[in-house]
């Protein structure tokens, strides 16, 4: 039985009077070497869901921690190939320690684990592979998709937010579509025309239907191209598409993930997102997410797997946020 929290903690962020400017992505994840292979980080309260750190936000803190410490030891492997992720507890505001240990390195790859701890308790561990940021003579790229395939081929090059406005897709602060970035103005989130956003449960694909969820990503201030884990970890769940859906929540047991092309360090860059719901059968749940750029190409490819709790078994906890109140 997972620790009761307060039903409407689900959907909301720390109420911290004391956050007065939300911090970025690189902020909130910047590391501290305490010792060799051993990184200090201060978990943000401004990246949070509900009392705890957002799971994506925690990826990216033990993915950073493992780049940094392969990069000690191979230089030119500092491109990000894939990552696997478990949650073994939850994380919260305050201080943490990210433990790494390179398991293999060779002169393609580099494998790392990073765990995080806090308060001598492994909350998330992680494999990671690195790989050279320069790819190698004899590398072959393969034809992808037509782009009368993708879900977007019809829009106008390069996107903007007049594009997308003329075209239909319904504008919305992420704060608005995911209550977690009510702290991060500058990112928002565009979905589908004709979606009904004045549902917060559900809001399914207005022509695939529940099963889908399309979203256009802007990064700009707060979130940059370091960032796709926080939007793998950030699509509204498509199980409250469904009537019988929305008794439940999900709590989020593993992310993997496949990096297909080189993270761009374009300001104001523009990402496309398709979530697919893969598997709902009993208390698994199985969610597909790919993310493409403007080009078409795709970025990333990542699976989450979730097991579904009763709302009903997670009434009556005690609100801990101003436990973890922290000024910024």
């Amino acid at each position: 039985m997972p620790r009761p929290i307060e039903l409407e903690m689900i959907n909301s962020i720390p109420l911290n009077p004391n956050i007065k400017k939300p911090s970025s992505l690189a902020e909130a994840t910047q590391l501290v070497e305490t010792g060799p292979g051993v990184y200090e980080i201060e978990l943000k309260p401004d990246w949070t869901y509900g009392p705890r750190s957002h799971g994506g936000y925690l990826i990216s803190t033990v993915v950073t921690a493992a780049r940094q410490e392969c990069i000690k030891k191979r230089p030119d492997q500092s491109d990000t190939s894939s990552w696997t992720t478990h949650f073994l507890k939850p994380g919260v505001p305050g201080k943490a320690e990210i433990r790494t240990t390179i398991l293999s390195s060779s002169s393609a790859s580099t494998i790392v684990r990073a765990e995080l701890w806090q308060n001598s308790k492994r909350c998330v561990e992680a494999t990671v592979q690195q790989i050279k940021s320069q790819a190698p003579s004899s590398h072959v790229t393969l034809p992808g998709p037509e782009m009368n395939e993708l879900p977007f081929h019809n829009l106008q090059r390069p996107i903007t937010e007049e594009m997308l406005k003329a075209e239909g897709w319904e504008s919305r602060q992420i704060g608005e579509y995911n209550p977690f970035f009510k702290t991060k103005p500058k990112a928002r989130a565009y979905l589908p025309p004709e979606s009904d956003l004045h549902n917060s449960k559900h809001v399914p694909h207005p022509a695939l239907g529940p099963r889908f969820r399309d979203t256009w990503w802007t990064l700009g201030e707060s979130l940059d191209a370091g960032s796709l884990p926080v939007i793998i970890d950030s699509f509204l769940p498509l199980h409250l598409n469904f009537p019988q859906g929305v008794e439940y929540f999900i709590l989020t047991q593993s992310i993997s993930c496949q990096m297909a092309k080189k993270e761009s360090s374009k300001d104001d860059m523009w990402v496309f997102g398709r979530a697919e719901l893969k598997e709902c059968d009993g208390r698994r749940y199985i969610e597909d997410v790919t993310l493409f750029d403007e080009s078409g190409q795709i970025i990333a490819s990542a699976r989450q797997v979730n097991v579904l709790v009763p709302i009903k078994n997670l009434i009556g906890g005690r609100d801990t946020r101003k436990k973890h109140a922290q000024k910024l």
